[in-house]
């Protein structure tokens, strides 16, 4: 019978039957279970045994939990891939061999390294195998209208990996300022036939909020740190998020099931401050955008200072089914991914594509668009008869009205091959901290001042600004990690 996760905490760290104390089980998606009795049973849900959620608003400083300390380890093996350096982790009471997630290379047991820190907590997986394959399959088969020869293929008989990948996950106390300079639209004035003057208040904007965030999970892999979507797709691993974090337990090595690897992190709690403070400002960013919506002309943050008064880091095993194709361009050599989250089957993906089909479909969208463009414009050759122009200059509009075409045809037909490209490589998929992760704002300070009325021309909205796209950073972003909050502007 199955137990309650409080009377385990006892036994939350080690790997022993809670019932007869044999040390081998299994873990079938929903519960451990004794090879021997039979007796089934999980660790303690380390948020609810720890008290995670509570205590936020009390941070002070760093705080890190070491709660794996006393676990069994020795069944844990680290892995080095010869084909891209990965450390993987698999526990060889299940399994003895492995394939490397990222490159697809077999690991050689030869190639083992010193295992690491074991994590704090996991998240066991609750997607299964052909549930994860069904929602890729279902994810190519919408996304992917001019795949790659190759991909459609080697997909064809997927192989998926069940990995755990590790993140920092942080609760923090912070206040987060941001200044910059917004426009308010008071009016215009026609300059020609085309053109308008449009006259602008601008202001000096500055919003400092207090948020207490709860469960900011951070990549903790210094590789995936960092996206550069030019040569990488692993921001498709990060864009599967969120996780039902809130519901991990204390780690346990029979969680690894066979097939299922895991990685260490790499990353200190000290080198992902940073990228939590980036974190902490997006969302900042977020929370206080509903303040300006009355700057009708835009807001272009400046500058960004985030202050960490307190902080709590746990270290988590997340669940993901990864896919992974290697694909060999004139640019070099690409890995794209399909990712499944192992809890709620998010499924984000970046797919090879055929760039001769791409360009073709938009070749034949422009020459579409340019054969109706034609007679439409030839239409119009009646009324300048009646209007009473020159035939010469008649003869002449069938020249000007294809070359008008043809321009309309080759931007739409350029559009449509970006628009296909996108929609394949998925670069801006990524994962959405200003909606997905909870936090509470304690305080939002406003302070609006006047600096001048200005004058632009061509459009109401004011060059560079930067609120519309939370995820966008300020031009002139600068993150700031203090030790104390800066002081309030002056009332």
């Amino acid at each position: 019978m199955p137990v309650d996760a409080d009377s385990a905490v006892a036994h939350s760290a080690v790997n022993r039957c809670l019932k007869c104390g044999a040390s081998d089980a299994t873990f079938d998606g929903a519960w451990l279970t004794c090879t021997f009795c039979r007796y089934r049973w999980n660790t303690a849900v380390i948020a609810k045994e720890l008290h995670l959620s509570d205590g936020i608003a009390d941070l002070v400083g760093t705080t890190t939990l070491d709660g794996a300390v006393d676990i069994d380890t020795h069944a844990l093996v680290t892995l080095k891939c010869s084909g891209c350096g990965a450390e993987v982790t698999l526990n060889t009471e299940k399994t003895l061999s492995a394939t490397c997630h990222w490159c697809r290379h077999v690991l050689s047991m030869s190639n083992a390294v010193e295992s690491g820190t074991v994590p704090d907590a996991i998240l066991p997986f609750h997607i299964a195998q052909d549930d994860a394959l069904n929602r890729m399959r279902a994810y190519v088969s919408e996304r992917g209208t001019h795949l790659d020869d190759a991909f459609v293929q080697d997909f064809s008989q997927a192989s998926l990996h069940a990995v755990y990948l590790p993140y920092l996950v942080v609760d923090g106390r912070v206040t987060v300022r941001l200044d910059g300079v917004g426009w308010v639209r008071k009016g215009r004035r026609r300059i020609d036939k085309s053109e308008y003057e449009y006259y602008s208040d601008e202001y000096n904007v500055t919003r400092e909020a207090d948020l207490l965030v709860d469960d900011l999970a951070i990549e903790a892999r210094s590789t995936r740190t960092r996206i550069y979507s030019a040569v990488s797709t692993t921001n498709i691993l990060n864009a599967v998020q969120p996780f039902d974090i809130e519901n991990a337990v204390r780690f346990n090595a029979h969680y690894l099931t066979a097939g299922t690897t895991f990685e260490k992190r790499d990353l200190s709690v000290n080198d992902a401050m940073s990228y939590a403070a980036d974190h902490f400002a997006t969302m900042a960013r977020g929370y206080v955008g509903q303040t300006v919506r009355g700057y009708t002309g835009g807001v272009r943050w400046e500058s960004e200072q985030v202050a960490v008064k307190g902080t709590r880091w746990l270290t988590v095993l997340l669940p993901v089914w990864i896919y992974a194709y290697y694909e060999q361009t004139p640019r070099g050599t690409i890995m794209h991914y399909i990712a499944v989250n192992g809890r709620s089957g998010e499924t984000q993906g970046s797919l090879p594509m055929n760039m001769a089909k791409i360009k073709r479909s938009a070749n034949l969208r422009g020459w579409a668009v340019t054969s109706i463009g034609l007679p439409v414009l030839a239409l119009t050759i009646p009324f300048f008869m009646a209007a009473g122009v020159e035939a010469l200059r008649i003869v002449m509009f069938p020249l000007i009205f294809t070359g008008i075409a043809a321009l309309i045809g080759f931007t739409w037909a350029h559009f449509h091959k970006l628009k296909l490209i996108e929609r394949h490589r998925n670069a801006q998929a990524r994962y959405l901290t200003e909606y997905e992760v909870r936090y509470e704002p304690t305080r939002c300070h406003i302070d609006d001042r006047f600096r001048s009325r200005i004058t632009t021309r061509g459009g109401p909205i004011i060059d560079r600004r930067n609120d519309a796209d939370h995820a966008k950073r300020a031009d002139y972003w600068r993150a700031f990690l203090t030790d104390e909050v800066p002081p309030p502007p002056v009332e």
